[in-house]
């Protein structure tokens, strides 16, 4: 369930930074170096969209992504710094 939520939210977070966008669907696909067609396919994916897809067409509209993580209380989990050796 919260795979999903992630994804949803995801898709969501990047249909909405294009549409503030001013930039066109051609210029948005060629950002990602796809077809426009595709870049519809990214755009209106049903919850099946590559965490690293979703990643680069944000970073494509000029936005970054910021994951906070909460235990069941809401208290932050920090991100280790060691990201290669998790426990």
């Amino acid at each position: 369930m919260a795979a999903a939520r992630l994804t949803l939210d995801m898709e969501e977070a990047l249909r909405v930074a294009y549409e503030r966008s001013d930039m066109s669907l051609e210029q948005f696909a060629e950002g990602l170096g796809v077809t426009p067609n595709r870049a519809i396919v990214i755009l209106n994916s049903d919850g099946n969209i590559k965490m690293s897809t979703a990643a680069k067409a944000l970073a494509v509209l000029g936005c970054t992504i910021e994951l906070v993580v909460t235990d069941r209380d809401g208290n932050p989990v920090p991100s280790t710094t060691n990201r290669r050796n998790p426990r």
